[in-house]
């Protein structure tokens, strides 16, 4: 049967992985700044509504008899959104969506808009997350993000609205091949 987690929030908690002892999930909980998308395909963002919040990467775990309250990631999260996510299957690797915002520094596109990118990043033995790398398909220009692995870690799924697609986004994946993803295959219309 379907359970309401006692962690839920009364703002949107979605996007739930297993995670070390517990579970990642995005929230727009306990938000310091708030932002608003600007157009119906919600690939900009603008720093003004208080309507509208952002969305972070939270932690949890059961200890004892309860969840412990959620934490944010504070080395993934950023002043704009972050999340969905995915791991690799096999180590500590995890690719994420977040506007495109990296090394502190906020990328636009020709008309302004902000839009999604995906990166990678994975622990040390310390568990600090790494440099965070940009997927070599992020573009300003069009939005990349929503990522899924295939079980073997060597097929990426992503959602984009790049040039090419059948429409506002489409569904596309890449193969890890020669120690690098291969160009983005569109699924096709269906």
């Amino acid at each position: 049967y379907i359970k309401r987690m006692p962690f839920n929030s009364p703002q949107s908690d979605f996007g739930a992985v297993p995670y070390e002892k517990g579970v990642l999930f995005l929230s727009a909980r306990d938000q310091d700044l708030f932002i608003k998308y600007r157009d119906s395909d919600h690939s900009a963002l603008e720093e003004s509504d208080p309507s509208q919040s952002r969305l972070d990467l939270y932690y949890t775990y059961f200890q004892d008899t309860a969840y412990v309250k959620p934490e944010k990631l504070h080395d993934i999260n950023t002043r704009f959104h972050e999340g969905p996510l995915t791991f690799y299957h096999t180590s500590k690797k995890v690719i994420f969506t977040r506007n495109n915002f990296n090394h502190h520094k906020k990328g636009t596109s020709k008309d302004g808009k902000i839009k999604l990118k995906l990166f990678f990043t994975d622990r040390n033995a310390e568990n600090e997350w790494m440099d965070i790398e940009s997927f070599a398909y992020n573009d300003d220009e069009y939005s990349t993000g929503h990522p899924a692995l295939s079980m073997d870690d060597q097929v990426l799924y992503f959602s984009s609205d790049m040039p090419g697609g059948h429409g506002g986004s489409d569904l596309y994946f890449c193969q890890w091949q020669d120690g690098k993803w291969g160009a983005p295959i569109n699924l096709g219309a269906e």
